[in-house]
C-alpha cells in the first residue's frame, strides 16, 4: 500500500480549524478520524488524496499547494529531512532526498542529475494522483526552495521551476511563492538549482549526526524493502 507522512494532512486540518471551518468532511470516505490523523503514523495515499480534494473545496480561495509549502520545513520529512538538515551541503542533502524519499512518500520519486549550470531535480509520480498532483508539486518545490535558501542564507532568484501543468490564471501566486523563473506545460516537474548553491558549506552540518543519519536511513530503507519485497537500492 502506498503511504505518505501525515504532516500535510495535519496542516490542512490545522488551517481549517484556525479558520473555524468544520473539518468533518476531510474524513468522509477515508479510514481516518481526526484523532487517528493527529496521533497516528503514515497514512494511505488514497486517504491523503481524498483529504487534499476535500481541503481544496473547503478552503476555497486558498492556493492549497502554496499554503502547505509555506507551512512546511525540511523536518516535516521525518528521518529523511533530519538527514538533509545536517548534511554538509545542498548537494549532499539532495543526494539523501533522492536516495531515501520513498521512506517519506512511497509513490513519489525524486531524481537529480548534474547539468552544466548546476543540478536538475525531477519530481515523478508512480501513481495517478489526479488534479491534486499540482498541489504535491507546488509543496515539493517550495520545500526545496526553503531548504536551499536556508543553507545559502539568501533568496535564490536564479533557480528555475518547470511544472507539468497548463499555465494557470493565478500567475501572481506563483511569482509570489517561487523566487526564480516559472514555466508551465513541461514534460516533467523539475527545478534547476544553480551551481553556486550546491557546494556552499552548510552552517548546520554536524559530522557525527550526518554519519548516523546515513546509517539509520540505509537500515530503515533495507527493512522497508524486505517487508515490501522490493529491491534494496539507494
Amino acid at each position: 500500500m502506498d503511504t505518505i507522512s501525515p504532516v500535510y494532512a495535519r496542516l490542512i486540518l490545522r488551517e481549517l480549524e484556525r479558520r473555524e471551518i468544520d473539518p468533518a468532511p476531510l474524513f468522509v470516505g477515508t479510514a481516518l478520524s481526526r484523532d487517528e490523523l493527529a496521533r497516528g503514523g503514515d497514512i494511505a495515499m488514497a486517504d491523503f488524496l481524498r483529504i487534499l480534494q476535500a481541503g481544496d473545496r473547503l478552503l476555497g480561495d486558498e492556493h492549497l499547494g502554496f499554503m502547505l509549502g509555506r507551512s512546511t520545513q525540511v523536518f516535516a520529512m521525518g528521518e529523511v529531512g533530519a538527514g538533509m538538515a545536517v548534511a554538509p551541503s545542498v548537494r549532499e542533502g539532495l543526494r539523501v532526498l533522492e536516495s531515501f524519499n520513498r521512506l517519506h512518500a512511497t509513490y513519489i520519486d525524486i531524481r537529480a542529475r548534474s547539468t552544466v549550470q548546476g543540478l536538475t531535480v525531477s519530481i515523478l509520480y508512480d501513481r495517478d494522483t489526479g488534479y491534486v498532483e499540482r498541489f504535491h508539486t507546488e509543496t515539493a518545490m517550495m520545500l526545496l526552495q526553503q531548504y536551499i535558501e536556508t543553507l545559502a542564507g539568501a533568496p535564490v532568484t536564479d533557480a528555475a521551476y518547470r511544472l507539468a501543468t497548463p499555465e494557470p490564471d493565478c500567475m501572481e501566486a506563483y511569482a509570489n511563492a517561487l523566487h526564480g523563473s516559472v514555466a508551465f506545460g513541461a514534460q516533467v516537474n523539475e527545478m534547476d538549482i544553480p551551481q553556486r548553491c550546491l557546494d556552499l558549506p552548510s552552517p548546520y552540518y554536524h559530522s557525527s549526526l550526518w554519519r548516523q543519519a546515513q546509517m539509520s536511513l540505509s537500515r530503515v530503507l533495507k527493512e522497508q524493502s524486505a517487508i515490501e519485497g522490493t529491491p534494496y537500492t539507494q
